[in-house]
């Protein structure tokens, strides 16, 4: 099969491992260049997107793991924030500035599960029960299992988190 499935959950294809590992090698020197002058932006367009990869499987109660398997912008805030003593970039502050139909619950898992003032993470993204197809108050197994079933209600995958902001560091629109 093309498609490798870890623990039910669809990871990617033969090239997914190295494409992932890649995506935060260009996100990681991506901060490197922009801190060393060597520009004023960077954008790196790379797949899988990672946003969807948290500290677990299933970051946020999410449903599906949206092929991602490293979190590249995690991983470039993360190292943009660590001291230089400790290999990183020595920033006080990042700001990441997700915009995609989904929720970045990933991202928001790693940097801010609890508020941390070096980061500020903002998700633009379609969100409600009514798009994400659960009903992110309620906690109905039935619901969860009809997505796991491949039988989704009306909505956008996965869903389930990213309709409220929990904190300071959390803007969710």
């Amino acid at each position: 099969s093309l498609i490798r499935v870890f623990n039910g959950c669809e990871v990617g294809t033969r090239g997914s491992w190295d494409a992932a590992i890649a995506a935060v090698a260009a996100a990681v020197q991506s901060v490197d260049m922009t801190v060393n002058g060597e520009c004023v932006n960077a954008f790196c367009v790379t797949r899988p997107p990672g946003h969807h990869a948290g500290r677990e499987l299933h970051p946020m109660k999410a449903v599906s793991n949206g092929f991602c398997l490293l979190n590249s912008a995690a991983c470039a805030a993360l190292y943009a924030t660590a001291p230089v003593s400790e290999g990183g970039a020595g920033l006080r502050r990042v700001c990441v500035i997700d915009i995609d139909v989904h929720h970045g619950n990933g991202t928001q898992d790693i940097l801010c599960s609890t508020y941390d003032p070096r980061f500020l993470y903002i998700s633009l993204h379609a969100g409600g029960a009514d798009v994400n197809g659960i009903d992110p108050a309620g906690e109905e197994p039935d619901q969860f299992a009809h997505h796991l079933a491949r039988n989704p209600k009306k909505g956008i995958f996965p869903g389930r988190c990213g309709d409220t902001s929990p904190h300071k560091g959390v803007l969710n629109i």
